[in-house]
């Protein structure tokens, strides 16, 4: 550690304890400190190493949940659009066709068919197969 002051440490201590010597033998038999040995500093990055990996359980752990909440959130949207794009693609085709309704309904479940496979557990089943 660099020197501010210019004045040398040992020498100023060695003044004091010179000066002060009962003063400096009831300090030094007052104060107990822990020896800072290798002991120690392994304990102290023990438990650094342990709040750091509390922490980072925490953060999986919160970002496992926010995936979750996202992954449901997404399949019910999935799910809305594949309904809306089945209504859609059977009012479309209805008019079109005269033919009786059930002919409608089937162009309809056809188009949900096809919008199902394009979500994720379908798309598993698909892979699967094929």
């Amino acid at each position: 550690m660099e020197q501010v002051d210019r004045i040398d440490d040992t020498q100023v201590e060695e003044g004091w304890r010179a000066r002060h010597p009962t003063l400096d033998a009831a300090l030094r038999r007052a104060i107990h400190a822990p020896r800072l040995d290798r002991c120690f500093d392994a304990s102290v990055w023990q438990r650094i190493q342990a709040d750091d990996a509390r922490l980072a359980a925490a953060v999986r752990e919160a970002g496992a949940s926010a995936d979750v909440r996202l992954a449901f959130w997404m399949t019910v949207l999935n799910w809305v659009g594949v309904a809306v794009a089945s209504v859609a693609a059977i009012a479309a085709v209805a008019p079109a066709i005269d033919a009786e309704v059930n002919v409608a309904l089937v162009a309809g479940a056809g188009a949900l068919v096809v919008g199902m496979w394009q979500l994720a557990p379908l798309r598993r089943v698909t892979r699967s197969l094929f």
